[in-house]
């Protein structure tokens, strides 16, 4: 999609700017390159960090914003004085998070390879040049050697900075009663004083333009699925113009004998049932971790922390090279197994589980006679439901947009997913090979791609809210 927005033939980036009289935007040039990734990047996992940063922000007590406004503090003297260093622990994760995520970048410099192979190369990024030896130069020892060195580095560089923990902060993921969270007014306000100021207009701008920012590339996405292959072209990238939406989804869904169909339904085995495994699991263990104490739990546990630390491209190469061996390279399972292990769900669930569950309940079901797996299945397992559902969220998403394992795993195209299939399209278009029968075919493709996560994301929302309504993030 990005690719297609920043194309100097029919993206409307360059459409407005030739309108204006200049040239192209310099997306894929030396000096942008690196901008247009980035931008992309932000784009596609901001919203990862505004959920824990959101979920740490609903666990703050109300009564903290009502005392300060009755002293007569600002909203910006909020934020700075008790939101910020209340929610400190969700910024430090976030700030992690986006480090390590730097490290896995090998999707997006992989598809802009296409669009400029003059500008990317093989070494542009350490997934990108790994991949490169195994795959390209056949030397997957090299490249098992590459990735270890580079998941050697990122803990080091973690390892190295100061341990100290924060005294103080939103808990994570952890249980809040409604008493705690009560918004209603202060029954103490001194008459005279004023109520909560309305938010101010210029957080509203920004507000506003960072729902453009978000929006914008769905917006077109939406309006060039509409056109066909000449009205990409001569037409406003941004608005409609002859409406062919149905005769591309027809084509979309007939072209190579309905391909599409069978990578959809790929995509929907691959997510659902690496999310499923992936959320039960994570469940599970967390649970184990909170709730036992056995001879090394610490160690398994600082263990998991650690490997949240690794990237997981760095870790599929030397992956691809134990599933060859046992000869599962090409298969379902090499796709679905990589992705059921989730240190983050396990460090997750395992904070959520710490608050969520009374030991007194399990207590009480021991001294019933029941047993541990049926104390789990009955008793933690539903009050674990709304953390659990949360991971479940993050793993079908995480799982649905996975490019790297399936690329390297799969062979076969009938066993692809949609990103590699519409990849492999689309570098097909931009090869020149059919080009006017495969942009309209492409974005369309993607389009409807997006649909079942949509789908997914409002059927599970209620569980999903009320899970990071009981909590926030603490380290």
């Amino acid at each position: 999609m990005w690719g297609y927005l920043y194309g100097p033939d029919f993206g409307p980036f360059a459409q407005i700017t030739k309108a204006l009289g200049f040239g192209p935007p310099p997306f894929f040039t030396q000096t942008g390159m690196l901008f247009s990734i980035m931008n992309i990047v932000n784009w596609a996992f901001i919203g990862y960090n505004m959920i824990l940063i959101y979920a740490a922000l609903r666990s703050i007590p109300g009564e903290l914003y009502e005392a300060a406004r009755v002293d007569g503090a600002s909203e910006v003297r909020i934020a700075w004085s008790i939101k910020i260093p209340a929610i400190r622990p969700a910024l430090l994760l976030t700030i992690i998070f986006s480090v390590i995520g730097t490290f896995q970048l090998f999707t997006e410099p992989k598809l802009m390879f296409n669009l400029a192979p003059n500008v990317i190369g093989t070494a542009w990024t350490p997934n990108l040049y790994a991949y490169n030896v195994s795959f390209v130069n056949q030397d997957a020892n090299y490249a098992a050697a590459l990735a270890f060195l580079l998941g050697i580095v990122i803990i080091d560089r973690f390892l190295r900075r100061p341990t100290q923990r924060p005294t103080e902060g939103a808990p994570l993921m952890t249980t809040i009663t409604p008493a705690t969270t009560s918004t209603s007014s202060s029954p103490n306000r001194p008459p005279g004083a004023r109520p909560a100021s309305p938010t101010s207009w210029l957080l509203t701008v920004f507000v506003l333009i960072c729902v453009g920012y978000f929006l914008l590339p769905l917006f077109w996405l939406v309006v060039a699925s509409t056109k066909s292959n000449a009205d990409l072209f001569s037409s406003f990238g941004l608005w409609f113009a002859n409406f062919n939406l149905f005769e591309n989804i027809k084509t979309v869904l007939t072209f190579q004998d309905g391909v599409f169909v069978r990578w959809a339904l790929n995509s929907v085995i691959y997510a659902v049932v690496s999310a499923v495994g992936a959320s039960f699991l994570a469940t599970a263990a967390g649970y184990a971790f909170a709730k036992y104490q056995f001879p090394g739990g610490t160690a398994l546990f600082a263990i998991i922390l650690g490997a949240i630390m690794v990237p997981v491209a760095a870790l599929t190469v030397p992956t691809y090279l134990l599933f060859a061996r046992a000869n599962l390279t090409d298969t379902y399972l090499a796709v679905i197994l990589p992705s059921l292990a989730t240190p983050f769900g396990v460090f997750l669930m395992r904070v959520y589980a710490a608050d969520a569950i009374d030991t007194s309940l399990i207590e009480a079901g021991r001294v019933d006679g029941v047993g541990e797996l049926r104390i789990f299945f009955t008793i933690a397992f539903r009050l674990l439901l709304p953390g659990s559902v949360t991971v479940l969220l993050f793993a079908l998403v995480a799982s649905w947009n996975n490019y790297f394992l399936p690329l390297i795993m799969l062979n076969s195209p009938e066993k692809f997913p949609l990103p590699v299939g519409l990849a492999q399209w689309a570098s097909t278009a931009t090869g020149g090979s059919g080009s006017q029968a495969l942009f309209s075919t492409v974005i369309t493709g993607s389009l409807l791609s997006i649909i079942p996560l949509v789908i997914a994301f409002l059927f599970l929302q209620r569980y999903w809210q009320s899970g990071l309504a009981a909590g926030g993030v603490k380290a």
